[in-house]
């Protein structure tokens, strides 16, 4: 599959995960269809509705949209439209992750750059554990970067007192948490992190 083809399935798989609501009557012409890959998606999960877009190159190739407008609706209740409104719900990673694989593409960034590398200002002050850490590593939730999942959790407190506008505020976080220890060695276990991603977005600005 070429570079396109990859980032065309990215895009429509992450609207089919992200919008996750949306119907529609029409059979499916082939598996890589939107409406394919929302029934895919839809069945995979068990929503009511999903829908998916895909895209080339800033033109929408394909749409679909198939399921129900509520979990609780009858069986014979209306299908959900692409003219119906959807909520996203969380899909900041995914448009992270899609920024970043596009700065790729285009040679800006690439998947085995160090973070030493990626932030060359905190390349001396950061930690040793995380500066040969990849950015590949980094979006697969492989770097050690603490979760902030927890609003309890001890190291919501680089998330305070940030200030001005808001590039800043993430160059300020990830210098925050890049200059400590992280929470796990990088690379040994899998910890779903939201700072790893407001890490990245730092990378991509």
């Amino acid at each position: 599959m070429t570079a396109n083809g990859r980032l065309r399935r990215v895009l429509s798989v992450a609207s089919a995960l992200a919008l996750g609501a949306s119907a529609s009557a029409q059979p499916a012409p082939g598996p890589d269809s939107a409406p394919a890959i929302a029934d895919a998606a839809r069945t995979k999960h068990a929503q009511p509705a999903v829908a998916a877009v895909v895209f080339n190159e800033g033109a929408t190739i394909d749409e679909g949209a198939l399921g129900v407008r509520s979990i609780l609706a009858p069986a014979d209740a209306p299908t959900v439209t692409l003219d119906d409104p959807m909520h996203i719900g969380s899909c900041t990673k995914a448009i992270t992750a899609l920024m970043v694989a596009t700065l790729v593409e285009d040679g800006t960034l690439w998947w085995d750059m160090t973070l030493a590398q990626a932030l060359p200002d905190l390349a001396q002050s950061m930690h040793a554990d995380y500066r040969e850490v990849t950015l590949a590593r980094l979006l697969r939730h492989r770097a050690g970067v603490p979760p902030f999942t927890d609003a309890n959790a001890p190291e919501n407190a680089k998330t305070r007192g940030l200030s001005g506008p808001p590039r800043e505020q993430r160059a300020e976080f990830a210098r925050r948490v890049l200059t400590e220890a992280p929470a796990e060695p990088p690379g040994t276990r899998f910890v779903y992190s939201n700072g790893g991603y407001g890490i990245a977005a730092a990378i991509a600005e």
